[in-house]
């Protein structure tokens, strides 16, 4: 699925959160591929009637948590504050909901998980006790509501592990011979200083690792023939890979055919890496760049991730008429199981164009996401 449809659906990137209502998040303010939200008269009514609340990127600022500016309670209040206008929000659009999907995404548990698992667990339980407590006051506001009964559906796309050391993805490809560089500068170093000529793979984003195929990459070097011994032997020793605490980084590595499906499946990595539990790739890797050791202790205060491999952080999703019918639902499912209908992707628009501006907005953006 790609980043414009989860902007139109708006079922993901929480765990485990209820969503009842939600708007598409804004790109940019000014330099936008996708509109905040629509109709926009929604939006104007919605600010009119509870006042402002934030809409740019991710508005539980981790990132100033994470560098010392802000303290816990001064993120517990922020946090406390956006869950406070959601729920206004939200039982304000049942008064007048009638027929069609009414959906609202309560993100800061997964913000909590982010920042408290590893070092305060009570403060995530007393978190999930307040989304169920959250659950049961919509349970009583339906009760309420005369007419044909509605049908309410719960659904999270991920659970979490703790992150407890950062891995260099890259560095570990130096090492084992797989990206070779021109020079390097204390220990670290980026893919802008790589010699391609003699590099097979390299890494960029937090689970992705690339062959440097001849006639897809500027300077590949891995002829089309040579690609699936490559990919065997590179996931090979990725799984014998053991850290220091004795266990394996990594848990599996899914090859492009079987993680992706599509017209785009194509554009994705080669290999998908499936981190174990405790481990994750470094913000570096997510820019392709390494440094030294190839895993360190992850001292941030984001202490907790769900970049590893699925079947360790499962979602969830709950639904008041059964999910019978969907024995392995996944988000393609969604549109049938609220619905009971399949969208017709004939009249779907095409992904927006991207220039450098764009790039640079959505590499800073996932910066302040925490991500890069």
């Amino acid at each position: 699925m790609t980043v414009r449809a989860l902007t139109r659906v708006i079922l993901s990137q929480v765990e485990p959160a209820l969503k009842l209502y939600a708007l598409p998040l804004q790109v940019h303010p000014l330099h936008s591929p996708w509109r905040y939200g629509s109709p926009g008269s929604l939006v104007k009514q919605t600010w009119k009637r509870h006042g402002p609340f934030l809409t740019l990127g991710w508005p539980q600022d981790t990132t100033a948590l994470d560098e010392g500016l802000i303290t816990d309670g001064q993120f517990l209040d922020l946090c406390e504050s956006i869950i406070a206008t959601r729920e206004r929000v939200l039982f304000h659009q049942l008064e007048s909901f009638r027929e069609g999907i009414l959906a609202m995404v309560f993100d800061s548990l997964d913000r909590i998980q982010h920042m408290f698992t590893r070092d305060r667990p009570d403060l995530v339980d007393e978190w999930y006790e307040r989304m169920d407590a959250l659950v049961g006051k919509v349970d009583q506001r339906l009760a309420t509501r005369s007419g044909e009964p509605l049908k309410t559906i719960i659904v999270s796309d991920h659970g979490f592990s703790r992150f407890d050391h950062a891995v260099h993805l890259n560095r570990w490809l130096v090492e084992e011979g797989y990206l070779a560089v021109q020079a390097e500068s204390n220990g670290t170093g980026s893919l802008k200083d790589a010699d391609w000529t003699r590099s097979r793979a390299y890494a960029v984003g937090l689970n992705s690792l690339y062959l440097n195929l001849e006639g897809r990459e500027g300077q590949g070097s891995v002829r089309a023939e040579q690609r699936k011994a490559l990919r065997d032997e590179v996931r090979e020793r990725l799984l014998q890979w053991r850290g220091p605490d004795g266990r394996p980084v990594v848990h599996s590595v899914a090859y492009q055919e079987d993680a992706f499906h599509g017209a785009f499946a194509g554009h994705g990595p080669d290999m998908v890496i499936g981190f174990s539990p405790g481990y994750r790739a470094s913000s570096e890797t997510g820019l392709g760049k390494w440094k030294e050791p190839t895993i360190e202790p992850n001292q941030n205060h984001w202490g907790a991730d769900h970049c590893v491999h699925p079947e360790a952080v499962p979602g969830v999703l709950f639904c008041t008429e059964g999910l019978g019918d969907f024995p392995n639902p996944s988000f393609r499912d969604i549109p049938a199981i609220t619905l009971g209908t399949e969208l017709d992707p004939g009249h779907s628009a095409p992904p927006p164009e991207f220039d450098e501006e764009d790039e640079q907005i959505v590499e800073e953006r996932l910066k302040g996401l925490g991500y890069l």
